[in-house]
């Protein structure tokens, strides 16, 4: 049972990965640039 638990978050885990990287790269595909990024995040404070 410990190891189904294992596994499901591994997969789990790795979905996300998944979806963030998908995310990320559809972002710098439409522009979005790391310095970008932080100035919305600072004026987001």
């Amino acid at each position: 049972m410990q190891s189904q638990l294992i596994t499901d978050i591994q997969e789990a885990i790795a979905r996300l990965r998944n979806t963030m990287d998908k995310a990320s790269l559809e972002a710098q595909e439409r522009g979005l640039t790391p310095e970008i990024l932080e100035s919305i995040l600072k004026n987001d404070e």
